[in-house]
């Protein structure tokens, strides 16, 4: 039995164009990442980098809590000024 194939239908005007913009915004979104990334993790999904900041931004935030906490008491509510600082 001999059946009729189905007829395509071009996508319409509004579909192309945002495929296109959907295209443009994928490409511009990566290209920051490729030009200030090491090769080494030019690769990993912007999900990942963001996870691996996250990590970051926690040790850092512990290690000052940590250091603050060694202080003497009265340094630790004081703001640093430069005199203190140095």
């Amino acid at each position: 039995m001999w059946h009729m194939a189905m007829p395509v239908e071009e996508p319409s005007t509004a579909l192309q164009t945002d495929l296109a913009v959907d295209a443009l915004v994928h490409k511009l979104g990566n290209v920051p990442r490729m030009l200030a990334l090491p090769l080494e993790v030019q690769h990993w999904l912007l999900t990942t980098l963001r996870e691996k900041l996250i990590k970051i931004g926690a040790k850092s935030s512990a290690t000052v809590a940590i250091s603050r906490s060694n202080l003497p008491r009265s340094q630790s509510r004081e703001a640093c000024s430069p005199a203190s600082c140095d």
